[in-house]
């Protein structure tokens, strides 16, 4: 295994910080009716406190808290999703 640069080293560390925004974002949302989207959101509902002390870090960074650099990430997400959505049937 190759070690990372230190810019993939962050990137990484973006990807993982919105990730974990939009699933605290969205976690009360996940309501299914197959057994698997329960044990989902349960399991998501576990992570729910790393996640919030995680982007509390990260949001006090000046850096971070002085724009909207996570928060147009996840918008640039939702707006892919939302523009290429196709149901599965």
């Amino acid at each position: 295994m190759s070690k990372l640069s230190p810019k993939q080293e962050a990137q990484i560390c973006h990807t993982i910080t919105v990730l974990m925004s939009l699933l605290a974002d969205y976690t009360d949302e996940i309501k299914g009716f197959e057994p698997i989207s329960n044990q989902f959101r349960e399991r998501a509902e576990e992570l729910l406190p790393v996640c919030e002390e995680l982007l509390t870090k990260v949001y006090g960074f000046s850096e971070i808290s002085s724009s909207t650099y996570l928060t147009d990430l996840s918008n640039k997400i939702d707006s892919v999703i939302r523009n290429n959505f196709q149901r599965i049937t």
